[in-house]
């Protein structure tokens, strides 16, 4: 069973880094120490060797154990065990079939690559299956995560840059892993690499999750080994986020096309302060994906500027609660399952080990899941209100300030015909069919039509068909 250890990327870092380190002193104790360098390591001494004099290090100032990843570390162990004390050979031996899922998770969090559900507690769990006095540095670790469960280690993940050159952020899910999205993320990469669609567009309500799909799924892009693409370049126009403590702005973010276009250059030369036009130049040549995140902030007729300037080569994936037009073939995005927003909440509860929250009984949490509409970004912001102190109760009765954030952009963005028809609807609060606005409203069937398909796309009505056969609206 794994620990009930906090565990973010960081101390993941550091845990994994201590075992990564038990590796190779050991291999340097043991084997290096009796038979040398170049018998120990085998087929893998010219490449380590290669790698430690790139930088510069002269044979006797370091260990050549030390450019070793953790694979070949422990292969070579296990290659060697004749030399290692007999309790430690074992454990080498009974433990290597852990090292698969490790050097799996090792990589995600060293690379700077998103997390998988399950990969703290694996982690964890794994790492405490090695249990003889062989392993100082794991032992070490894991009493300074136990002693202080706040300690937030500064690291610096390494990006091995994957097969395309990218500047795409971490994403702000570590603590759970994206999860209920698998199928999403696999149906999109396949989309993309098929090429047909010039502009896939990731559309649904706010807080849905779309920018944690888009990362993932450029994630996948840049460590496609066919290399689709020569560059995958992320670009942002969310300008607001949502805290434990309202809705903030995000400092220096992008508020037009142009604006975010500088981030997409800059990936190419740290230097670039260039125009669209600048950019299209630099792209020449090139089979670029751009991800364009919160596109709706600016909406499409900004989008058009951007994308009847850079070349034909450059492919796009957007995400937006309203969509660009013409060019897109969209990809909606539906909440989670309830079993996985269960599974989302239950797996941030106890990576964060939220008092109050840890204690309530399942159906209370079924309850709490159904009235944030199974939507991850309410699952976290209640998570984290609780966590700050608010009371959890009155947070599911007035959801305000989640709302706010979800729509606000959305509504800023609104035609006059949609602006109207949601306001009316607000006001009556009820199921309205279209006919009644008609009537309510003392305008023509084709300028509500205009309203409600707009707001429809922008995710802030739905259309359902009553018992008459009636459309009805409903908020």
């Amino acid at each position: 069973m794994s620990e009930n250890l906090p565990m973010t990327r960081a101390r993941l870092y550091v845990l994994l880094d201590a075992f990564e380190r038990d590796i190779r002193s050991n291999l340097v104790r043991y084997v290096v120490s009796e038979i040398g360098e170049e018998q120990a390591l085998g087929e893998s001494y010219s490449r380590a060797d290669e790698k430690r004099s790139r930088e510069g290090v002269n044979g006797s100032g370091a260990s050549i154990a030390d450019y070793l990843d953790m694979r070949e570390g422990y292969d070579l162990l296990n290659i060697n065990r004749r030399f290692l004390p007999s309790e430690y050979a074992d454990e080498v031996r009974t433990q290597t079939l852990s090292l698969d899922r490790l050097v799996s998770i090792r990589n995600r969090v060293m690379h700077a690559r998103p997390l998988l559900a399950g990969d703290s507690d694996a982690a964890v769990s794994l790492l405490l299956q090695f249990q003889a006095r062989n392993w100082p540095e794991l032992k070490r670790m894991l009493g300074q995560l136990r002693a202080d469960p706040s300690w937030e280690p500064l690291v610096t993940a390494v990006d091995d840059g994957g097969f395309a050159l990218h500047n795409l952020p971490l994403p702000d899910y570590d603590e759970t892993g994206l999860v209920g999205r698998a199928k999403e993320v696999s149906e999109l990469t396949g989309l993309i690499k098929r090429g047909r669609e010039p502009v896939l567009t990731i559309t649904g309500e706010g807080g849905i999750g779309k920018t944690a799909l888009a990362i993932a799924v450029a994630y996948e892009i840049v460590d496609d080994a066919s290399r689709p693409f020569d560059a995958v370049l992320w670009t942002s126009l969310k300008h607001e986020k949502l805290t434990a403590g309202g809705v903030v702005n995000i400092a220096g973010a992008a508020r037009d096309i142009t604006g975010a276009a500088l981030p997409l250059g800059a990936a190419l030369d740290a230097g670039f302060e260039g125009s669209i036009r600048d950019l299209a130049s630099a792209l020449e040549g090139l089979d670029v994906l751009v991800v364009v995140d919160n596109l709706e902030t600016v909406g499409g007729a900004e989008f058009t500027t951007l994308y009847e300037q850079l070349p034909d080569s450059v492919s796009y994936l957007i995400t937006s609660r309203i969509g660009v037009g013409q060019y897109e073939r969209r990809f909606p995005l539906a909440p989670l399952s309830k079993k996985d927003s269960l599974r989302l909440f239950n797996d941030f509860v106890r990576a964060r080990h939220i008092q109050g929250l840890d204690r309530i009984s399942s159906e209370a949490r079924v309850q709490v899941v159904t009235r944030l509409r199974n939507s991850p970004l309410g699952i976290r912001w209640f998570a984290l209100a609780v966590e700050a102190g608010n009371d959890p109760v009155q947070l599911i009765r007035h959801q305000d300030q989640l709302l706010e954030f979800c729509v606000r952009s959305v509504y800023e963005s609104l035609e006059a015909s949609a602006r109207e028809v949601l306001s009316a609807l607000s006001i009556l609060g009820r199921s309205v069919r279209v006919d009644e606005f008609i009537v309510l409203l003392e305008r023509s069937m084709d300028y509500i039509n205009v309203g409600l398909q707009e707001l429809v796309r922008g995710s802030l009505v739905r259309r359902e068909g009553s018992s008459s056969g009636d459309l009805v609206l409903q908020p």
